[in-house]
């Protein structure tokens, strides 16, 4: 039979028979042929691959999850059944109005209807993360904040903030991590503190907590806040990280729930309160205390924590970084000479506050715990610590076998009279230029030794008028020495 022409296209001719098949051969799989012939499970693992977690420091709302839902009703049904989708809560609460402070009578009604509008907004926004907690099924909620409270808010709207947080803190048992930041005075942190429901899966806070300066702090603790009740108080944390905390009334009321704790960063304590934190907690491996003076609050009360006693020895073998701010070497020694940490690579100092003068003494005694650690440090970080020149050769000189990086930060101006008293001179600079030197020994023989062998990063800043305390000769001598480690920094300001 001769083929038939078809008038809008080629020839047509009878379909080819189908091979021969036995029984015993499998059926050719049938393959999607769109998107929406999908399994289920499948395209829930590629929505799941849509999303981006938050970022931890500055998270923002993702709408991919709803465009997700508004493609069709299947896509919709998909994403509401998939509870890994909604347990990552980003708490961003809506943009505030500008309010201006005019006494014009409809400048005053717009701000009165923009300020309604806001909290509206505020109120859906409370019944989304509603939406979110109940579609994340059983899974542990990640919490990501990144709130800004308008500041003109009076005492009875605060409670908008209550209605939103509402149902996270009713399903505190599922918190299982809280990042992003928060300001101290606020009332979402404040929330935080005074949740009356446990934490007992909670492992991790990072949270950077913004504060203007420490009166803010010391604001915040008066009244009820003492005896404080919250996410500190989680059985399980391990990591505390980019938080200041509260200047608790005591320390001893948090340390029972900080037995699993690797990492503090930073609690505002006295010296003694730290010395409690690393003899309770072991596992602790990086650790940041900042100064508190408790003169600075004229409600404060004797702490419960100075009746309790440091007696003999303590061992932390966990603890491999340690960061002092605004502690004084005489305040220190007393409670850390108690201390042995035979893991210690990372030690820093750092009194930003201090003018260094000799009317307050600060630095009359040098820090212990630098000669006890020689033997493991690695990196030393001074930035307008409480030192002498003595004191930082004496550092040198025990730390010249080990030390790898120095940090040497003087940069104020406040501590231009560290110089003129001849804290970095040419013999501190020669200390710190890696050389080799003979020395003779008592044998035939000469010991070859090296100043600062292991040395790989080296920043130094200080102010350019030292009084004349580095000549240009020693200068050169350093930088010639300093280019056979070219891993070696050398920064002069």
């Amino acid at each position: 039979m001769s083929p038939s022409k078809d008038l809008d296209g080629p020839a047509l001719t009878s379909p080819p028979s189908p091979p021969h098949t036995t029984p015993t051969q499998a059926s050719p799989i049938k393959r999607p042929r769109t998107i929406y012939d999908l399994p289920l499970e499948v395209l829930s693992m590629i929505f799941l691959e849509c999303m981006d977690l938050p970022d931890t420091h500055h998270p923002r709302f993702d709408k991919t999850i709803l465009t997700l839902g508004e493609v069709c009703k299947a896509w919709r049904m998909v994403a509401q059944s998939t509870a890994a989708l909604w347990n990552h809560i980003v708490v961003s609460y809506p943009k505030a109005p500008d309010l201006d402070k005019s006494e014009n009578d409809k400048e005053c009604r717009s701000d009165r209807r923009d300020l309604e509008e806001w909290m509206e907004l505020q109120k859906s926004f409370g019944r989304f993360i509603q939406h979110c907690v109940d579609h994340s099924g059983t899974l542990p909620l990640h919490l990501y904040l990144g709130t800004q409270e308008p500041a003109y808010l009076d005492a009875e709207k605060h409670g908008i903030f209550d209605e939103v947080l509402r149902p996270l803190l009713e399903n505190t048992e599922r918190w299982h991590r809280i990042s992003g930041s928060v300001e101290y005075l606020s009332r979402t942190f404040r929330l935080l503190l005074l949740a009356t429901k446990p934490f007992p899966e909670l492992r991790q806070i990072q949270v950077e907590v913004q504060a203007e300066d420490e009166a803010e702090m010391i604001e915040m603790e008066s009244g009820s806040t003492r005896n404080i009740r919250g996410i500190f108080h989680a059985p399980k944390l391990e990591i505390i990280q980019g938080c200041i905390l509260p200047h608790f009334y005591s320390i001893l009321t948090v340390l029972p729930s900080w037995t699993r704790l690797t990492r503090l960063q930073s609690l505002s304590c006295t010296p003694h309160q730290a010395a409690l934190v690393l003899a309770h907690c072991q596992d602790l491996a990086v650790a940041t205390f900042f100064g508190y003076d408790v003169s600075l609050d004229p409600q404060s009360e004797p702490s419960a924590d100075t009746s309790v006693t440091l007696d003999g020895l303590y061992e932390n073998r966990s603890l491999i970084e340690l960061h002092l701010f605004n502690l004084e070497p005489k305040k220190l020694n007393p409670v850390l000479d108690r201390f042995h940490f035979p893991a210690l690579q990372i030690l820093g100092f750092c009194n930003m506050g201090c003018d260094h003068s000799a009317e307050r003494s600060c630095n009359l005694e040098p820090y212990n715990i630098i000669r006890r650690c020689a033997s493991t440090l690695k990196i030393l970080m001074l930035e307008r610590a409480c030192i002498t020149k003595d004191h930082l050769l004496q550092y040198l000189q025990h730390l010249n076998p080990t030390l790898e990086v120095l940090h040497i930060n003087y940069q104020d101006f406040q501590c231009l009279q560290q110089y003129r008293f001849g804290l970095f001179d040419n013999e501190v600079l020669a200390q710190m230029t890696p050389t080799r030197r003979n020395i003779d020994g008592d044998n035939e023989h000469s010991q070859e030794t090296e100043i600062l062998p292991r040395l790989e990063e080296l920043l130094c800043f200080f102010p350019n008028e030292n009084g004349g305390s580095v000549d240009e000769s020693a200068l050169v001598k350093f930088r010639t020495a300093i280019r056979r480690h070219l891993s070696a920094w050398w920064c002069v300001y």
